[in-house]
């Protein structure tokens, strides 16, 4: 991943932070003691110039997609909430929980349990990083933020359109909530229905009774699983989301002819010269 970024956005690895977070698995799915881990990468907003705005965590869950639809694994995509936080490296949140940078030699040369072994004990401070500001870098945050904008305004006009008349589920999406899928198909159908039902004004009770419907039905039922589904909740909710026809899931189950979505769409693009 961090070849991938420094190849794909030109962001030297020495702009990149690294974070291992790791604690026992206390959950009911394991009662033996073992331990789970996470790397976290991070891009200091120095790097590209990136001033707060509430799109960051949409931002980057869109990259991270990106990610993993040119292959990359073991990419977590949900877990871009506006109300997660990352510990503070070499920080101790209980007995079990523990924080601490990495270096790309390091990540690259341990195991997991050595890691886990190194973060029992502060690391120096010389070990950080000290980012700067790369200009290409910053040029193209600046697109992909303009293209954000741009997005959602399209998507606010589409909005009006669709709810003059009174919101209506759209059919491909109503019979995505009744379909058997494997489960890896299941979390992106959950991800659809999570945005365009929040979309379309739905409240997160709402939301949520859609979301674990489809996931007792294709049994998404244990614990790691359902802190997924509670992510994918809240980021739909933060981030509504007009997932268009071309999305492989909602053409799958998309009706003969399209639908209604369909011609508001085209109507939109090209409107009529005369009313």
């Amino acid at each position: 991943m961090i070849n991938y970024i420094e190849e794909t956005y030109g962001i030297p690895d020495e702009n990149i932070v690294i974070v291992f977070n790791g604690s026992e698995n206390n959950s009911e799915d394991s009662k033996d003691g073992s331990y789970v881990a996470e790397i976290v990468l991070l891009i200091p907003p120095i790097v590209f110039a990136g001033l707060p705005t509430p799109l960051m965590p949409s931002i980057n869950c869109y990259l991270s997609r990106q990610m993993v639809e040119n292959g990359l694994t073991n990419i977590e995509i949900d877990s871009y909430v506006r109300d997660s936080y990352i510990p503070l490296p070499n920080s101790i949140s209980n007995s079990a929980s523990r924080s601490v940078y990495l270096t790309p030699k390091e990540l690259l040369y341990m195991d997991g349990p050595r890691i886990a072994e190194l973060s029992k004990q502060p690391r120096p401070d010389d070990l950080m990083i000290h980012p700067q500001h790369v200009p290409e870098v910053g040029e193209w945050f600046e697109e992909i933020f303009v293209e954000f904008e741009k997005k959602l305004l399209r998507q606010d006009e589409l909005q009006k359109l669709i709810l003059k008349n009174g919101w209506q589920i759209f059919p491909c999406i109503r019979r995505l909530t009744w379909a058997d899928l494997d489960k890896s198909t299941a979390f992106e159908a959950c991800r659809l229905i999570a945005g365009i039902f929040s979309f379309l004004g739905s409240h997160e009770d709402e939301i949520r009774y859609h979301i674990m419907h489809l996931a007792r039905r294709n049994s998404i039922t244990g614990f790691t699983e359902y802190q997924k589904l509670k992510n994918i909740i809240t980021f739909g909710v933060e981030n509504p989301m007009l997932v268009e026809c071309q999305h492989p899931l909602m053409s799958r189950f998309c009706p003969a002819g399209g639908c209604f979505i369909k011609e508001l769409i085209e109507e939109y693009e090209k409107p009529y010269l005369f009313e």
